[in-house]
This record gives C-alpha cells, structure tokens and sequence, in this order.
C-alpha cells in the first residue's frame, strides 16, 4: 500500500483499513522518514511540520499494526533508517 503520510485522511483511511480487515498482519517494516540537514538554528517550522507529520502518520498506522498483532498473538515490527547515509557517524 502507498499512502501520502502527509494527509491526515489519508492517515486516518489507512488506519481505518487496517483495523477493518480481518486477516493476520505479520510484518509491519516502516522506511517512512524525513531527514534535512539543517542546523537548529537554520531549521524552519516548514521543515519541522513536514518532520513532525510523517512521524505522527507513522506511529499511529504502527499502533493499528500492533493491535492486530496483539490480537493475533503474532507479527514483527521493523524500522529502518537512513540518516546515517547522509550523516558521518
């Protein structure tokens, strides 16, 4: 499924969908993200909205993930980064 994480019904269909359906969720792998290289005190509330929504999407449609896990006594959770690629560590 591609959703736009940045539209809040949108979010708000997807998670309705999950918790309609009734089959078993098994995996839930999240690559969603949003990283800018900017210092704090270059950072805009443009550049930390779009931060904040994407990240707010994500735990929401993971939390639905979960219930059905739980439900179902199963699955695995696994995020993913790539920060690291663009940042020396």
């Amino acid at each position: 499924m591609q959703a736009s994480l940045y539209l809040e019904n949108i979010v708000y269909n997807v998670i309705n969908w999950i918790e309609s359906d009734s089959r078993r969720i098994k995996y839930r792998v999240n690559t969603a993200g949003y990283f800018i290289v900017k210092t704090l005190i270059e950072l805009t509330t443009k550049a930390y909205d779009a931060f904040a929504l994407i990240n707010r999407a994500s735990l929401f449609i993971c939390q639905s993930v979960i219930k059905n896990m739980i439900e179902n006594s199963s699955g695995f959770v696994v995020y993913l980064g790539s920060m690291w690629a663009k940042q020396a560590i």
